[in-house]
């Protein structure tokens, strides 16, 4: 963010503003009763940091050609804050925009983990049934051949003493 404008910048540039609009606002109070007064009268200097020749109305418009001033200071101020609060409320609206691609790209992996889950247990149960029917056909065949190897040797022993 190249053209990042921190807080601190708004809340002292709004400090200073405020602080010169009492200023101004004090020296225009100053100035007023005589400038009602005596417009032409010539204004009596106490500072002695604006030249002594300058009457009344003369000094009364100074405070508020001042006061005009620092009310285009003010708008300044306030489209500067407008403008940074459009582009934070941008902001906001494109980070939102991002979490939700992000959340839904989220779900979508989430629905694929449990997929695959479901596919691993499914696997080990069908390699827990293979198992399970190979060793029967195993032990089933081991049967058989004793049940034949028996048979076969009662068989063999009836004809050798039928025989003999």
């Amino acid at each position: 963010m190249d053209d990042y404008v921190g807080p601190v910048f708004f809340t002292d540039r709004a400090k200073e503003l405020n602080d010169k609009f009492y200023l101004i606002l004090n020296e225009v109070v100053a100035k007023y009763p005589n400038y009602k007064i005596n417009p032409d009268g010539l204004w009596k200097n106490k500072s002695k940091m604006a030249p002594e020749e300058i009457t009344n109305f003369n000094a009364f418009n100074e405070s508020m050609n001042k006061m005009k001033k620092l009310q285009n200071e003010y708008f300044l101020y306030y489209n500067n804050v407008t403008r940074e609060s459009e582009r934070l409320s941008v902001s906001g609206r494109d980070v939102d925009d991002k979490i939700s691609v992000f959340n839904n790209k989220i779900n979508t992996l989430t629905t694929k983990i449990k997929s695959l889950k479901a596919s691993g247990y499914s696997a080990e149960g069908l390699l827990n049934d293979t198992q399970l029917t190979r060793n029967q056909l195993f032990f089933g065949n081991i049967f058989l051949f004793i049940v034949m190897s028996g048979g076969g040797y009662l068989y063999y022993k009836k004809m050798s003493s039928a025989s003999s």
